[in-house]
């Protein structure tokens, strides 16, 4: 899959690089909540990663301007939130922001290459 990654931590954005690569994605990655829109307005992403704490936008707006974006699309790109957060109240906040998905940091390889794989067309 073709594979958003929207993460600002250097040591987290080669960690996820790597396994996602090796899973045979092609990934790209912005370092911020703006590089992420700028980036999804060039390129066809088939799965957006999108941490929610980011600097200039954070995952949230950003989210938000993607769905906007999205309006007038034949469909969704699946979004997930990726967060330190571990409380349901985030989760909800995050589905609610517009988030088709919701994975904790540190991240689980198998839990999140499962979650990718559920939104496979």
């Amino acid at each position: 899959l073709s594979i958003l990654l929207a993460e600002d931590n250097d040591i987290n954005q080669l960690l996820a690089v790597r396994f996602l690569e090796k899973a045979g994605h092609k990934v790209k990655v912005a370092l911020n909540g703006k590089d992420a829109v700028d980036l999804y307005k060039k390129e066809n992403f088939e799965i957006i990663l999108m941490d929610t704490h980011m600097p200039v936008i954070d995952g949230f707006k950003a989210t938000e301007i993607i769905r906007e974006l999205e309006s007038t699309k034949e469909h969704a790109t699946p979004l997930i939130a990726v967060t330190a957060h571990k409380g349901n109240n985030d989760k909800n906040k995050a589905l609610a922001f517009g988030f088709d998905g919701y994975i904790t940091k540190p991240i689980d390889v198998d839990e999140l290459m499962n979650l990718i794989e559920s939104f496979r067309s």
